[in-house]
């Protein structure tokens, strides 16, 4: 019976950990996610990585909303070793604010004036807060404009629930 409610508690504190990990998670996007609406939360990390050759002049100009920092880019070369090959171009941004956010960028020479035939790449993110109670939501597309994003139930996120859900097996 001892070893019995010794799991139980192991596994409920398991899961109680491992909900607060789930509060904040890396999300990764590329050219293919161009035009893509996803819910995120405050605190996830997110990266772009977009072709780019920079020997030609061109490069991506980023923007983003309020709610977004940027918070590095790395550029990765081409690995074919020629001479002029382009690379991916990789940026870091940390979700700080709810509400409707955006990334957006295009792709062009910065000493030439728009023409409006650039190639632009854009993420609509929704944000929301996270509350005591609330299950976590990871990446769930829905279709612009924006709506009441799914959020799928994984794992309470509230501690005192796993706490006391552990001790009330114990107690049995």
């Amino acid at each position: 019976m001892e070893r019995s409610c010794l799991v139980v508690l192991i596994v409920s504190l398991a899961l109680g950990f491992l909900s607060v990990q789930a509060a904040a998670g890396h999300i990764s996007f590329s050219g293919p996610d161009n035009g893509r609406t996803v819910t995120v939360v405050p605190g996830d990390s997110l990266s772009v990585s977009l072709f780019e050759n920079p020997t030609t002049g061109y490069h991506w100009e980023v923007e983003t909303s309020e709610g977004i920092a940027l918070t590095g880019s790395t550029f990765l070369p081409s690995r074919s070793g020629l001479i002029g090959a382009g690379g991916t171009h990789t940026w870091y941004f940390v979700v700080r604010g709810g509400g409707q956010q955006t990334i957006s960028a295009i792709y062009r020479r910065p000493w030439m004036p728009p023409t409006g035939d650039e190639e632009r790449y854009t993420l609509f993110l929704m944000s929301r807060e996270i509350n005591a109670g609330d299950f976590p939501g990871r990446v769930t597309p829905h279709p612009f404009p924006f709506k009441k994003p799914v959020i799928p139930p994984v794992f309470p996120r509230n501690n005192a629930f796993m706490f006391l859900l552990g001790t009330f097996l114990l107690s049995r």
